[in-house]
């Protein structure tokens, strides 16, 4: 099942942006709980779903709900390093919980270059469990890993509403060094479909020296 979001060019940046709101989000997590429910109708339930955080998380919860399974525990990996940047993975959290030979769905809100997935999978085979189902929102086609179900596909690159902030700053640095001036940048801003009070307390938050 495949829930397109339509790409965003602006055009002092060559890389295209998505923004999807809470709403759509959640409407793209009820959908891919569905297909998993369609598909699993005759499977033991899940035992407990594993979360990457931290970004994954918030939508987790959510995926939680509409598969309505008991348990959701959540591991930490990180990649990122900047826009269209991935580092090598490496953990900041692992699960203390004993999950031995429990039935796990493994949920991301993103593969990427796919090594996040690939850790993590690496990493549950060491705690026993041997019955592995993979899930993310979103899938990039370039991704080394291809999760068993998505509800998206795309090449931009996704700016998820629980990290406005830290995007407008990156992009802030990023556009910056592109010369592109304080108007412009509202406006590719306000294209993004970010509120205008958080676009005015951003540019009025860099412009304060800080003590």
């Amino acid at each position: 099942m495949e829930q397109l979001f339509s790409p965003i060019i602006l055009k002092h940046d060559a890389i295209s942006y998505i923004a999807p709101s809470w709403q759509q989000l959640q409407a793209a997590i009820f959908a891919l709980s569905q297909e998993i429910k369609q598909k699993n109708q005759h499977e033991k339930p899940f035992d407990v779903i594993v979360a990457i955080a931290s970004g994954s998380f918030p939508y987790a919860v959510m995926l939680q709900d509409f598969l309505e399974v008991d348990e959701l525990l959540s591991i930490g990996i990180q990649t990122y390093s900047g826009i269209n940047e991935t580092g090598d993975a490496r953990f900041f959290q692992e699960i203390s919980e004993n999950i031995d030979g429990k039935k796990v769905l493994l949920f991301d809100d993103v593969t990427d270059s796919g090594k996040t997935m690939e850790l993590a999978l690496e990493y549950l085979e060491t705690k026993g469990v041997t019955d592995v189902t993979t899930a993310t929102l979103f899938h990039k086609p370039h991704s080394s890993y291809i999760p068993d179900y998505h509800v998206n596909q795309t090449t931009a690159w996704i700016i998820f509403p629980q990290d406005i902030w830290e995007s407008m700053r990156i992009l802030h640095i990023r556009w910056s060094e592109k010369k592109v001036n304080t108007t412009a940048m509202k406006a590719a801003f306000t294209a993004l479909g970010f509120e205008k009070q958080f676009v005015e307390a951003f540019f009025t938050s860099v412009q304060t020296p800080t003590k």
